[in-house]
């Protein structure tokens, strides 16, 4: 009898990734930090399978209540997914961990609350495997098509791991691509396919799909279900500092600095939520001296908010924000080791035989990258027209990124010129900050 559901070819997949930014998937231990990552039993850092699953989901546009490759569940109803996913575990020589601080400022810049929370750095490599089951009536280019969007997500930087996605974490980069197609209802491929199940995680089984047209666009019969439009708009922003920036990681190891200026796999960076913080302090002050009523509730809908015990926001104003700052890497500065007197507090004098030393890093260029979620047009708009604004006080040198820029810590100029995925109007974005922030 011939079962009209039986599963007829199994695709598979395996990609070499890289992580493009650091990441966090957190254990919900506190042991180390208030927010540790994942390690298994033997300690081997990696990502559980089902969150990268709830990444890949969002990625395609997949709802959880909504029949589709990977699966659904709606009240009584429910399917299971026809794609799996392994867990990803990071090997190699950079794959290291540390410690980022952190701290929450309020809208004054001064310090609410601080925190820490181990990531892993950027450079460490991991391979991701995916699995597609294909039934029968059912065409396998759908899922074809659906590892493609995965993969144009991936290369973009829209795809993105763990906690602290819009402030530049997560974001991984396909360095090579293998796959193997099985259609298991042929006796000679079924031979085939049952040596390459004996171990599918053998990289050697699998096949070189580094040419990307013939293997992956080929033969995609509709190429409309591939999604290649991004859902950001991005802005980057060449940037030169002008003399030092002090962005602290603490240490209380014996002959080691008491702070240093925060690095990632040896290099120093700016984090996403230090753009984040000084950006949004920014636009806070803009939006205050034109004296917009609704400011706090405007900046909430584009910076995103959560509900925690001192600010009480209501549970509906809880959201992701609409904009993303990734991590900035420094190239060419230098790195100084500063000793100076510490200063009492009380009476603003030298501390005797009591010393502090920093490290800081001075001089490079950088990039400052903004993301924009494309949602309402008039939000956009207002967002770009606010956020020139912003960007024209940070290449004036009048909002300064870090500490310590009371005595020009964190200043920079423009590096070259600010470029723009899409075409810009300025005009039109600003008359949309204005119906936005007055009407």
């Amino acid at each position: 009898m011939n079962n009209k559901n039986g599963i007829v070819k199994k695709l598979y997949y395996a990609f070499e990734v890289e992580l493009n930014s650091p990441l966090n998937v957190s254990s919900g231990d506190s042991y180390s930090t208030d927010c540790d990552v994942i390690r298994n039993a033997s300690g081997e850092l990696f990502v559980p399978g089902t969150s990268i699953a709830g990444a890949i989901r969002e990625a395609l546009n997949l709802k959880e209540n909504e029949d589709g490759i990977m699966g659904y569940t709606c009240k009584t109803q429910g399917k299971m997914s026809s794609i799996f996913i392994s867990d990803m575990y990071f090997t190699g020589e950079k794959t290291k961990v540390s410690i980022r601080d952190g701290v929450h400022l309020n809208k004054d810049k001064t310090v609410d609350n601080k925190f820490d929370n181990e990531i892993i750095e950027t450079g460490a490599k991991a391979i991701i495997y995916i699995k597609c089951i294909i039934r029968q009536n059912t065409e396998d280019i759908i899922y074809k098509n659906a590892i493609q969007t995965l993969i144009n997500k991936i290369q973009s930087g829209e795809f993105r791991l763990g906690n602290n996605k819009t402030r530049g974490y997560g974001r991984l980069e396909i360095v090579k691509a293998y796959g193997r197609y099985f259609d298991i209802d042929k006796k000679p491929i079924l031979e085939e396919y049952l040596k390459f199940v004996q171990n599918e995680k053998d990289i050697g089984k699998y096949k070189d799909l580094e040419k990307y047209d013939e293997q992956f666009k080929v033969p995609c019969k509709d190429s409309s279900l591939i999604t290649n439009q991004s859902e950001y708009i991005t802005i980057d922003v060449p940037l030169k500092l002008t003399g030092g920036i002090s962005i602290r990681k603490y240490s209380t190891r014996i002959g080691e600095a008491d702070y240093e200026h925060i690095t990632c796999n040896g290099k120093p960076v700016i984090p996403g939520s230090s753009w984040n913080g000084a950006i949004r302090a920014d636009v806070y002050n803009i939006l205050h001296e034109l004296d917009v009523k609704n400011s706090e509730s405007i900046i909430n809908q584009w910076f995103g908010c959560i509900k925690d015990k001192n600010q009480q926001y209501d549970k509906g104003d809880a959201h992701k924000s609409l904009i993303t700052f990734e991590e900035s890497v420094i190239d060419g500065a230098v790195g100084i080791p500063v000793s100076r007197n510490r200063i009492s507090r009380f009476s603003a004098a030298t501390i005797n035989s009591a010393l502090y030393t920093e490290f800081s890093y001075f001089g490079g260029t950088t990039d400052l990258t903004i993301r924009i979620k494309k949602t309402d047009d008039m939000i956009n708009k207002a967002i770009m027209a606010v956020l020139s604004i912003v960007i024209d006080d940070i290449q004036n040198g009048y909002v300064a990124i870090g500490g310590l820029t009371s005595i020009g810590r964190g200043v920079f100029e423009p590096n070259a010129d600010v470029k723009y995925s899409e075409e810009i109007d300025a005009n039109s974005n600003m008359d949309a900050l204005y119906s936005v922030l007055f009407h």
